[in-house]
């Protein structure tokens, strides 16, 4: 499908609740960087769950002494055979990390091989699922990942936002995605992705917002329009009503112009000088007279 279209078709969902399109986005985030970066093999395994939506997917990077300086990560990758690895560390701030609404969670996370570069030249990309998945692309054993706290948000709180603890009661096996050290340019595929789905959906909150606004002002009735003898018209029919419906939606911003600033009169209803307020607008301290004292 076309991106335009995509976005198109996502930006209904998620103006309606986007906490709950965040699942469904991440994880068709999560299958675009999977069927960029990863094998053959992953691609079956991993990507064509999530295309059928039996399995969704989210992103791991931030950790909880880290925040957002991916440099300073402490999640590690000790090699066990091939392209799995052994993974141990915390990851925060993972939004759907964890629920009942597939059968299975793929976490795609940063973590460094042991000898790799310092810095972010030693971050490799990792695929965590939350039940293994077999050779024949069947679910295995659960995986030792764990919620260890939630994370209380301000807003979007339909989706889960959890703390995740990888190793720690049992042995967390993940498969390395792309190659080692490139980690982060992975990263970069699915979290560009995630920016453009954040303006889109702030973008169709707006507009919802606006055409919540609108309906409003249609609907409720107060005071009379000028051309009506009818007490009671539509507010919508009032101009004060419909600049507030736009300024509450993106059409709003859109619409809105800069107004100039009014002129000032004196108290005796001449004008006080220019736009801003004669003296005033020329720093100087307004005259003590009778004017001043009124």
């Amino acid at each position: 499908m076309p991106q335009v279209v995509h976005a198109a078709a996502a930006a209904v969902f998620t103006a309606s609740c986007p906490s709950v399109h965040g699942y469904p986005f991440l994880t068709t985030a999560a299958a675009n960087l999977l069927d960029a970066f990863a094998s053959d093999d992953q691609r079956r395994r991993f990507m064509h769950p999530m295309v059928e939506g039996r399995v969704f997917g989210t992103m791991c990077l931030s950790e909880p002494q880290a925040g957002s300086s991916l440099a300073d990560i402490r999640t590690r990758a000790e090699p066990v055979e091939g392209r799995t690895y052994r993974i141990t560390g915390d990851k925060m701030w993972i939004s759907g990390a964890d629920h009942d609404l597939a059968e299975n969670i793929v976490h795609l996370v940063l973590a460094k091989i042991p000898g790799g570069p310092p810095g972010v030249k030693g971050i490799s990309l990792f695929a965590v699922p939350k039940f293994r998945i077999l050779a024949d692309g069947t679910r295995g054993e659960r995986n030792a990942v764990r919620v260890s706290g939630i994370n209380h948000k301000m807003g979007q709180r339909g989706i889960v936002n959890c703390a995740l603890v990888f190793g720690q009661d049992g042995e967390c096996l993940g498969e390395l995605v792309g190659e080692p050290h490139k980690g982060l340019a992975c990263m970069f595929h699915m979290m560009n992705e995630a920016r453009i789905g954040v303006g889109l959906g702030a973008s169709a909150v707006a507009y919802a917002g606006f055409a919540y606004s609108l309906a409003y002002a249609k609907e409720r009735r107060q005071g009379r329009s000028p051309l009506q003898k009818d007490p009671r018209a539509p507010g919508a029919h009032h101009r004060a009503r419909r600049r507030e419906a736009h300024a509450a939606g993106a059409e709003g911003v859109r619409r809105r112009r800069p107004r100039a600033v009014p002129l000032l009169r004196s108290p005796r209803g001449r004008r006080a000088g220019g736009r801003l307020g004669g003296s005033q607008a020329r720093g100087r301290a307004p005259a003590r007279g009778a004017d001043a004292d009124r």
